[in-house]
Order: C-alpha cells, then structure tokens, then sequence
C-alpha cells in the first residue's frame, strides 16, 4: 500500500509539473504599440549656429522681436532666384513668408530658413542664396560704433562699393562693380550702366565742324 500511494503521488506531481509546462507554452498575444503624443515628441533645437550666421526656428522667436521687426525696411525677393552675398556689418532679418538655403562661402553646412525665422548674419559673413519660395523679410543693420557706412551700392560679386559706377542686371537684381562687369561682358550683356544708382547714358562726342576756306 505505500509503494501504491508513493507512485500515485509521483503520477500527481508528474502532471502537475506536465500542467505548469503547458501553461508557459502558451503564446502571449502581441503588446499593442503606444503612438507618442505631439507633446512626447523631441523638441527641435532652439537655435542653429554657424560661427558668423544664428538662425532663432519660429516657434522660439520673442513677440518683443516680432514687434521691432515691424519698424524694419521690408525686402521681397520676387523674381530673385540664386545670388551671391557679402555681410559687411551685423544684419538682423525676420522671415515673414517664403524660404531659402544658404550656402555660406567657407565650406561649412548649408542653412536652411522659413517663415517666422530670426535670422542674425554678423559682419563678414559670405554665402550663396538660394530662394526655394518667394520670400518676404523684414531686415536691419546694425554697424559697430565707429565703422564706416555701408555703401550704397556694393558689388554682389566681389563685395566693394561701388556707388560711383555699377552695371545693373535685371535678372536677379544684381549690382556688378566695373572691375568685375569686365572680366565677364558676355555674361552680363544687357547690363544696365548707372552712376550714383541711376541709369547713365552716354552721350555721343561732339562732332567738330571744319571751318570753311576764305573764297
């Protein structure tokens, strides 16, 4: 009787051990996959710095910013496409519409601005513009105390002033320096030439009459 009640408990057990093994073979169904709230997501980075160009993305720009922009002069690039840029002093910029990529002169990553940026290109500062929707801006410059005036007129090629004498180029707004129109007449054919910022025509030499011969 004892060898009897010794293997049916053994038999218990065994099946016990058999029930526990089957209960942890049965597949679990799929954990259901949690959608991040716009909240959860990773916030964008506050600001883009190049060593002379600060971009403020438009979700961080001040309504104390935003309200100085408004006394600003207003730029639209309308049919402006690609054309190069020479900052010879501190110039502050609000995006109101539009976009554009900047390439700047040294090598460094391109720079990508929308509407609402802030903008901040510090003094010497080069790069190429690239306008991908027509932009509208509000801009102003800040000299250092003490610096020259910006002239009126510079060359967009090569950066010098040149109020004096230019060529005007119609697409793509462009100011050429003398120097510069020169070395590429082809190029700018059609040019329009200007002195002091308004269009000069040249007037034709003065034809000298021969006097006549005494009869």
């Amino acid at each position: 009787k004892n060898l009897q009640k010794l293997q049916t408990m053994s038999n218990k057990r065994k099946l016990s051990s058999e029930g526990k093994d089957d209960a942890l073979d049965i597949e679990q169904p799929p954990s259901k996959k949690r959608k991040l709230n716009s909240d959860e997501v990773q916030a964008p980075v506050v600001a883009v710095v190049n060593k002379l160009c600060t971009i403020t993305p438009a979700i961080d720009v001040s309504d104390d910013y935003k309200s100085e922009a408004k006394t600003w002069s207003k730029w639209d690039s309308k049919d402006q496409k690609r054309f190069p840029y020479i900052y010879k002093v501190e110039e502050k910029v609000l995006v109101l519409e539009g976009s554009a990529t900047l390439t700047p002169d040294d090598g460094s990553d391109v720079l990508y601005i929308k509407t609402g940026d802030a903008v901040t290109f510090h003094a010497g500062f080069k790069c190429k513009w690239e306008i991908t929707k027509q932009m509208k801006k509000h801009y102003a410059v800040f000299p250092e105390d003490g610096a020259e005036d910006v002239p009126a007129i510079a060359c967009d090629i090569c950066g010098v002033g040149c109020v004096a004498e230019s060529y005007f180029v119609e697409d793509g707004e462009l100011d050429i320096c003398v120097e510069c129109y020169k070395k590429d007449t082809d190029k700018y054919k059609g040019a329009e030439h200007q002195k002091n910022g308004e269009k000069w025509v040249e007037e034709p030499p003065k034809q000298k009459h021969k006097k006549g011969g005494k009869k």
